[in-house]
């Protein structure tokens, strides 16, 4: 009898310890995500939860189909169908003004915290060239996604079939028109037209979208176009237009591997890396601030933005808050020398 009180008493025991510290509490509920490890978030596990109160606006200042446009996409349905926001994150295009007005928009929002912006490096410095009293302290950046760099393009049957063709008869004099949107584009073709001595010899044509430099270029409205991988890759596999030159130190993978650098041309190569990223309102929360940051994080960790930056042949350059306001406040110091 008293063995089998002693055991019922070590049992009790050994039963009492392992509830005051096993797993049958359950966590708070949480709207906030799973942190991230150090390299990717700023969230931290001791970080209350964080709660969205409304629907959320992602503005993109371009048109519905360009390289910002399927970026800003991607993320929200990656959010989404992850369940990391509590909110409906919804995707709106405004180009109104250069693109000025969605960023006015959102950098003076009513609803900060539920306010983001598509924000390039080519946005940064297009908004930087407009004035108008916005900079980057207008903003709270919260990540850069990935990078793109530039391609020049071709229709298929248009009148130069290589860039050397190209450079030769504007170097002979004839009119060169070329398309492509103000901003990394416009920067990344003035530094190959100096490398080329031919600045002031192309005539450059300005689209609001990558989209709508594809189109120009397919209807033989211009006879070249700056463009990114990403918008172009569809048209170069159905062969209506021709990648020329990469404006890069390497060749592209498939289907624009058969264009070369300008290295390979006889001269130095050019680039011009365009970071993709996200900022916030001026008033967003701290809180808030920390929870997009986390939620960004976790995007770029995913497999599916994997997948979209692999398909999309973007850089996987991931750049948390802090990051992305240290490159985003040179690049726009670099504007504002070039200005």
């Amino acid at each position: 009898m008293k063995k089998m009180l002693t055991l019922m008493l070590v049992l009790s025991m050994l039963c009492l310890g392992a509830c005051s510290t096993g797993g049958s509490q359950s966590p708070a509920p949480s709207t906030a995500p799973a942190d991230t490890v150090s390299e990717t978030g700023s969230g931290s596990s001791g970080a209350p939860a964080y709660t969205l109160s409304r629907n959320v606006e992602f503005m993109v200042s371009s048109k519905a189909g360009g390289n910002s446009d399927l970026f800003s996409r991607t993320i929200a349905d990656i959010i989404t169908q992850n369940g990391w926001a509590n909110q409906p994150v919804i995707v709106q295009n405004n180009e109104d003004g250069n693109g000025q007005v969605s960023r006015r928009n959102v950098s003076a929002s009513k609803t900060p915290d539920e306010s983001l912006l598509c924000l390039s490096s080519g946005d940064l410095t297009v908004m930087v060239t407009l004035g108008g009293g916005l900079s980057i302290d207008n903003f709270r950046p919260i990540a850069i996604m990935g990078a793109d760099k530039h391609l020049v393009l071709a229709g298929k049957d248009g009148r130069y079939k290589t860039m050397q063709e190209a450079i030769e008869a504007a170097k002979n004099g004839e009119q060169v028109t070329i398309g492509g949107t103000p901003g990394d584009e416009l920067t990344v073709l003035n530094m190959m037209l100096e490398e080329l001595d031919l600045v002031d010899k192309f005539d450059f044509v300005s689209f609001g979208s990558s989209a709508e430099t594809v189109t120009a270029l397919m209807g033989g409205h211009i006879d070249l176009g700056m463009g990114k991988p990403a918008a172009a890759k569809e048209y170069v596999v159905s062969g209506d237009i021709v990648p020329l030159v990469a404006l890069s130190t390497t060749r592209f993978p498939e289907p624009f591997d058969t264009a070369p650098t300008l290295s390979e041309l006889g001269y130095n190569d050019v680039e011009f890396p365009l970071y993709r990223g996200v900022v916030g309102a001026k008033n967003m929360s701290d809180e808030a601030l920390a929870y997009w940051d986390n939620v960004m994080g976790q995007v770029a960790q995913s497999p599916e933005w994997k997948d979209y930056l692999d398909k999309s042949l973007l850089i996987g350059e991931y750049k948390n808050a802090a990051q992305t306001t240290e490159e985003y406040k040179l690049v726009e110091q670099r504007a504002l020398e070039a200005k």
